[in-house]
């Protein structure tokens, strides 16, 4: 329990793999998701530029676009790079200080025996009533929640780019605090957009579910727009 909460703070990077590590900067999912033969054992200080504190854009969406998913690639881009070349540490993920307190601990092994009750509900509702899976049922590669369903998903990326490019997720952020820090900064109009976007993207995910009609990003903009008329 004590590995799970425990994550790498990125600063030269030559301490971290890519692979098998946690250190991206969703605390719920901190792991690069995608498996592919020429990153095992490469350390994360290969996927930033040689003569700045970046990340090698080119390099994570072209040379590497066979082998990071859609989520991986805007995960890795959220981490941020300090100027110099300290070295990487390991720290707490729950505190803000990084450093762990037992309450935290505590905090953590709950949440832990709620998840595993959820997702032992799930496949109980699965096996008697519904073919219900964890996966999300668009793009079958991550476990469906309510943010990867909204947001991390490749299908929600691609609705949010076409409406608004500069409305952005916030890794990390549970979707109601999203939402609320989100709207905070908008003008009315705006706020109506996101919210039917976010609706219209849950109703193309139920389509899929329940009647087994997928949907196109245009649809689902163009379904937007067309409530806000």
């Amino acid at each position: 329990m004590l590995k799970d909460g425990m994550k790498w703070r990125v600063e030269a990077g030559d301490r971290v793999e890519v692979l098998g590590q946690q250190w991206l900067v969703d605390n719920n999912k901190p792991y690069i998701t995608t498996t592919f033969p020429a990153i095992i054992k490469t350390t994360v200080n290969s996927l930033i530029c040689v003569d700045k504190r970046e990340w090698d854009v080119d390099l994570i969406r072209d040379i590497f676009n066979e082998s990071f998913n859609e989520r991986d690639q805007c995960c890795i881009l959220n981490v941020p790079l300090k100027e110099g070349s300290c070295e990487d540490v390991i720290f707490w993920k729950w505190e803000n200080n990084g450093i762990y307190l037992v309450k935290s601990g505590y905090k953590l092994l709950q949440a832990q025996k709620n998840e595993w009750r959820l997702n032992d509900e799930a496949i109980q509702l699965q096996q008697k009533y519904a073919n219900v899976r964890p996966l999300c049922p668009v793009c079958s590669t991550d476990v469906e929640t309510i943010e990867h369903a909204i947001f991390l998903c490749p299908f929600a990326v691609r609705c949010w780019v076409v409406l608004n490019k500069a409305i952005r997720y916030v890794l990390g952020l549970s979707f109601s605090q999203w939402l609320e820090n989100t709207l905070a900064l908008c003008n009315k109009e705006q706020q109506a957009k996101v919210v039917t976007l976010c609706w219209a993207i849950w109703r193309a995910q139920n389509e899929v579910v329940w009647n087994k009609k997928s949907s196109t990003v245009n649809r689902v903009v163009a379904e937007t727009k067309h409530y806000l008329t």
